[in-house]
């Protein structure tokens, strides 16, 4: 097995494995503050239902970790994509969180069933865990990601004082899908879990689904100051490259899963980019050599004026 085989495995196994490190520290170190039983399951309402001896709660606790580290070291192995890199990474996370402050809640209870494990517990797995799955994405090795799409360029003859632009917008279908999910979650949690934890733990996805639905389409203009991406319905944030800037402009073909690692605004090694849907993209290399890349349809067009304006400029 190549040394470049046994990094990719151990860049999709590792994670996993130490993620459930501080929970097995805290059973190990913290056993004579524990009841047993343990609470090791826990209802909406944070209540015990389901509790486990010590060295059982102890393998409940390993087992996750090395299921995950076997299947991701796997996927990676097999030079899985910049997404599920950062999947696995933000699967670690949230388990091991969620892991930990599960063996946290039974800490000096005198019996399990006092122990008590709010939503927000989980609220703060997800979190741990989004932060976890951005990490693993980028970092991810370049082997691991998808190829360098294969581009086209040109560029288009413009008159001295000639006046042209180019504008398209273009929508996520996976963004709103995402959304509108989130919303319904949120609705469906305010209304179910009990109030306060519930409403609150709503309210957020809610506004996190709003976000999202907001974030979900962009308008990409091309013109003689530059490139102009304006995200959502109102046009913020907005991102522009003047012509001074531009190094390159081409079109082609890109995965946002694959080589960026999910959708929305993505900041990769080498580069970012306004990632709505894969397929026809303007990729655009700055003059510092990083490269902004937005999907956009009719890029190859995008891509000739762009290059026509900055020659005409002399920039």
């Amino acid at each position: 097995m190549s040394r470049s085989s046994v990094g990719r495995i151990a860049f999709g196994a590792l994670p996993p494995l130490v993620a459930v490190v501080p929970a097995v520290v805290l059973l190990l170190t913290g056993a004579d503050r524990l009841p047993d039983p343990l609470a090791v399951h826990f209802d909406l309402g944070g209540v015990p239902d389901g509790f486990s001896s010590p060295t059982a709660a102890l393998w409940s606790v390993v087992a996750p970790g090395v299921l995950l580290a076997v299947t991701f070291g796997a996927l990676v192995a097999l030079r899985t994509t910049r997404f599920l890199a950062g999947i696995g990474w933000g699967a670690a996370g949230l388990i091991g969180t969620v892991l930990f402050l599960a063996v946290r809640a039974n800490l000096d209870a005198a019996d399990a069933s006092d122990a008590r494990l709010s939503l927000g517990a989980l609220l703060i797995g997800v979190a741990v865990a989004a932060a976890a799955g951005v990490l693993g994405a980028f970092l991810a090795p370049d082997d691991v990601i998808a190829a360098e799409p294969e581009t086209r360029g040109g560029t288009m003859d413009l008159a001295p004082g000639e006046r042209v632009a180019w504008s398209r917008s273009v929508t996520s279908a996976p963004m709103q899908g995402l959304g509108i999910g989130l919303v319904i979650v949120g609705v469906g949690v305010g209304v179910v879990v009990e109030p306060g934890s519930g409403i609150l733990a709503g309210t957020i996805l809610a506004v996190a689904g709003l976000l999202v639905l907001l974030s979900a389409s962009a308008r990409v203009t091309v013109d003689e100051r530059g490139l102009t991406v304006s995200l959502g319905p109102v046009g913020f944030p907005r991102w522009h490259l003047p012509l001074a800037e531009v190094g390159e402009a081409v079109a082609g073909e890109i995965s946002a899963l694959g080589r960026f690692g999910g959708y929305g605004y993505r900041v990769v090694p080498g580069g970012s980019g306004v990632i709505l849907r894969s397929g026809e993209s303007l990729i655009v290399t700055r003059a510092s050599g990083r490269t902004f890349t937005v999907t956009v349809d009719d890029a190859g067009t995008a891509a000739r004026l762009l290059t026509g304006l900055v020659a005409r400029s002399g920039a």
